[in-house]
């Protein structure tokens, strides 16, 4: 009966935590600067923190974020947000980060989104897969 009951309290959190993240990701994805509608990123973890002092959320344990195109894999993730504009400013993945992109498969122990500037910096221990190229280093630089 207690394994029940906390099970319960889990999948309510769970699911609690989903439904915040979905109305907070809606204005990102809905009033785009450009005015063009994005798909949403749906945002999975065992457990979820928002703190709405410091304007975060905090993934963690199994954190798999989905787009259309892209799907990010990590331990954890950190999302960074402007409360007025209801925005994502910035995302930092680590502990197994893996990105699938297509035909491309990106892991590093670390990856940093900046929304304004639209690039992702992966650090440590990074490899980069395409087709039958690999790439692989300490540190990506988007060019700009």
């Amino acid at each position: 009966m207690m394994m029940l009951k906390q099970l319960f309290i889990s999948s309510v959190f769970c699911i609690s935590g989903l439904l915040i993240v979905f109305f907070l990701l809606i204005p990102v994805c809905v009033f785009s600067k450009e005015d063009v509608k994005k798909d949403p990123i749906v945002v999975t973890s065992k457990m979820l923190t928002i703190d709405n002092e410091n304007n975060t959320a905090v993934f963690e344990h199994s954190v798999v974020a989905e787009a259309p195109e892209m799907t990010l894999y990590a331990d954890k993730m950190y999302i960074f947000y402007n409360q007025d504009t209801r925005t994502i400013t910035r995302i930092d993945a680590s502990g197994g980060v893996k990105v699938i992109d297509k035909d491309r498969v990106i892991t590093a122990d670390k990856a940093t989104y900046y929304a304004r500037d639209e690039r992702v910096i992966f650090k440590g221990d990074l490899k980069v897969i395409e087709g039958k190229r690999v790439i692989s280093g300490e540190k990506s630089i988007p060019a700009r």
